[in-house]
């Protein structure tokens, strides 16, 4: 199988718990690159490609995301899906919409954030947050189009870090870069 994408070696630490007044854990980051040189992302350093009997187990459905990573020390888990439809920038609100009302009727025991557009990026990322208490995690779904296409990122962490990771997923919607154009948001 052909690796669709790959982890950059260098780190730029964010957040540093040696700072003084910082609450926050430290977070270094590292930059992966999908699809050629197409799309790319910061994440937390520490995120691996999950081994493929994981990913059996926890997605044992035929039509599970192509890029499944995670970091076993924080129970944290990203994934990334290409989706065939089409989705242009302008529709990225239509699409964050339709996929909450969908999570909303399969999965009515969990609560959910409204939808927000996340525009100060420069191309337009839609999300919303999951709260699923039975399992004590917070699960976050973000779209956004590449080449017309749509793509499905998703992000679940336990609840009890959710001070860390809501503004860190924010953080990393800022360093999505597609084919060059940067999309400029938090720094």
């Amino acid at each position: 199988m052909e690796k669709k994408f790959y982890r950059g070696k260098e780190t730029k630490k964010l957040y540093s718990r040696d700072t003084e007044g910082c609450v926050q854990d430290s977070v270094s980051t590292v930059l992966w690159t999908w699809e050629d040189g197409k799309f790319s992302m910061e994440l937390p350093e520490g995120v691996e490609e999950m081994e493929e009997q994981r990913k059996e187990e926890i997605y044992p459905y035929e039509e599970r995301p192509e890029i499944i990573l995670e970091d076993i020390r924080e129970d944290i888990q990203f994934t990334l899906q290409y989706f065939d439809k089409t989705l242009k920038e302008t529709e990225v609100r239509e699409g964050i919409s339709k996929i909450l009302e969908l999570t909303e009727e399969s999965f009515p025991e969990y609560k959910t954030s409204p939808e927000y557009l996340w525009e100060e990026a420069g191309v337009p990322i839609g999300w919303f947050l999951l709260t699923m208490e039975d399992l004590e995690k917070e699960h976050v779904k973000a779209v956004f189009s590449l080449e017309e296409r749509m793509m499905l990122f998703t992000l679940t962490y336990p609840v009890e870090n959710n001070f860390k990771w809501r503004p860190l997923f924010k953080y990393i919607f800022s360093t999505i870069k597609k084919a060059g154009k940067r999309m400029e948001g938090l720094r």
